[in-house]
C-alpha cells in the first residue's frame, strides 16, 4: 500500500511539474531577432566608428569616377556608387567636384549653372558621408 502511495504520489508532482513546464509561453523569436539589420556597411557607418579627418592632399586623389570623392562645406562624401549608379540628372558634371579641394561652390550652384541643388539632393548626400577635411 505505502508503494501504491508514494508511486501515485511521484506521478501527481510529475504530471503536475509537466504541466507547469507546457503551461510556460515559449520564447517569441521575434523578441530575440535584432531591430535593426545592417545589410553592409555604409560610408556613414565607417565615419561613425572612426575618426575621419582627411587631409587636402588626400582628398585631391580621389579625382575618378571610379574614385569619386566630393567635399561641400568641410564635409567629405565619397560618391563613387553615385556616380556608379548613373542617377544623376546632371549626369557627369558631377564629376568636376571629384578630388576638388573644395566643392561647394559647385555643388551649390549645380556646377555653376547658378540654381541651388533641391533640399532632396542634400539629404542624399549624408548617405556618402565618410568624414571631414582636416584644417
Amino acid at each position: 500500500m505505502k508503494k501504491i502511495i508514494n508511486l501515485s504520489f511521484l506521478l501527481v508532482v510529475s504530471a503536475f511539474f509537466l504541466s507547469s513546464c507546457s503551461l510556460q509561453k515559449e520564447p517569441d523569436n521575434k523578441e530575440l531577432a535584432p531591430t535593426k539589420v545592417i545589410e553592409k556597411e555604409t560610408a556613414t557607418d565607417k565615419a561613425l566608428f572612426k575618426n575621419n579627418d582627411f587631409s587636402v592632399s588626400e582628398v585631391t586623389q580621389h579625382n575618378l569616377a571610379s574614385d569619386c570623392w566630393l567635399v561641400v562645406e568641410g564635409n567629405v562624401y565619397d560618391i563613387t556608387q553615385y556616380i556608379k549608379a548613373g542617377v544623376h540628372p546632371g549626369g557627369e558634371a558631377l564629376l568636376k567636384g571629384c578630388g576638388q579641394e573644395d566643392g561647394t561652390d559647385l555643388f551649390n550652384s549645380q556646377g555653376n549653372t547658378g540654381k541651388s541643388h533641391s533640399t532632396k539632393a542634400s539629404s542624399m548626400l549624408s548617405k556618402y558621408f565618410i568624414g571631414i577635411v582636416a584644417d
